[in-house]
């Protein structure tokens, strides 16, 4: 393991002074699982923003959006695993079943490009509380279904749904911030 991290500091560190022109201070503690930059204000801003939870600290961002990511998924599967009876309940047949399927399917896919400019624009914070809200709304619309046109009304607010998508987003944005050395990486 600390032979990665050798190689990957002098890695980075050749990148670094390539960029800046200069050497960099960037440096590994051996025998730790801790990389430090060096500067006590990192150090001052990663107690700010960690949790200790089990005798190893964690990013606070991370933390609660692996946890929301959670949530939403047992929302997603609970709501997959209850949709087929609804429709059943409310009389729809076979086929039908399967336009209200491909129906989730195609509007997830064009809305993969609109949420992803969505958090380019504004943030992976914000695509977040969208995703969220809009796996809200589509369980509440599931919910108070009571026809088959409003089982389809309720599968489209499903176009901003890319939770996983906006936690992947959240956690590079967070690693390009703590290194930006990795962003000249491509």
């Amino acid at each position: 393991m600390s032979i990665l991290r050798e190689r990957f500091s002098s890695t980075s560190a050749e990148l670094s002074s390539k960029k800046a022109g200069t050497m960099s201070s960037f440096s590994v503690e051996t025998g730790s699982d801790n990389i430090d930059e060096g500067t006590s204000t990192d150090n001052k801003m990663d107690e700010n923003h960690s949790v200790t939870l089990f005798g190893r600290r964690f990013n606070r961002f991370v933390m609660v959006t692996h946890i929301n990511i959670f949530l939403y998924s047992c929302g997603f599967w609970v709501q997959q695993a209850v949709f087929p009876y609804l429709t059943k309940q409310l009389g729809a047949d076979p086929v039908t079943f399967g336009y209200l399927q491909t129906t989730f399917a195609v509007v997830q896919l064009a809305g993969g490009p609109l949420f992803g400019r969505f958090g380019d624009l504004f943030g992976s914070r914000q695509a977040m509380m969208l995703a969220f809200a809009s796996a809200s709304l589509s369980y509440f619309l599931l919910f108070i279904s009571s026809s088959i046109p409003l089982l389809f009304v309720s599968r489209l607010p499903s176009v901003f749904m890319h939770a996983m998508q906006g936690e992947q987003s959240g956690n590079t944005s967070l690693a390009l911030k703590a290194r930006p050395e990795l962003e000249s990486w491509g």
